[in-house]
């Protein structure tokens, strides 16, 4: 429990299963990081959003958590570096992902 708040695997097997169902992969298939990225970032490029941005994590294929609500003092409260450095932010998914957002937005 972290900030008086329980886990709720039940929440969280729903959440994931309604994100899958928005990206559309499906929810019961092992689908590669990649993929559910690429899929997830085309469902908000889609959204009708009028700023939508890739994530630093996402771009640098960073697959924990950056952030755990409560933790203040913890490891890893915004403290996970990322895999490169800035300056290789453009060998990492960032252009395509970014590329496949603004060709899904038209």
């Amino acid at each position: 429990m972290a900030a008086g708040v329980r886990a709720d695997p039940q929440g969280d097997q729903l959440l994931r299963s309604r994100l899958a169902h928005l990206a559309g992969i499906d929810p019961a298939a092992e689908a590669p990081v990649d993929q559910v990225l690429k899929a997830a970032y085309q469902a908000l490029a889609g959204s009708g959003s009028d700023l939508a941005i890739v994530t630093l994590e996402d771009a640098a294929g960073v697959t924990e958590r950056p952030n755990l609500p409560g933790t203040v003092d913890e490891h890893p409260n915004f403290r996970i570096a990322l895999p490169v450095l800035i300056e290789e932010l453009d060998s990492t998914a960032a252009p395509a992902l970014a590329a496949d957002m603004r060709s899904a937005r038209g």
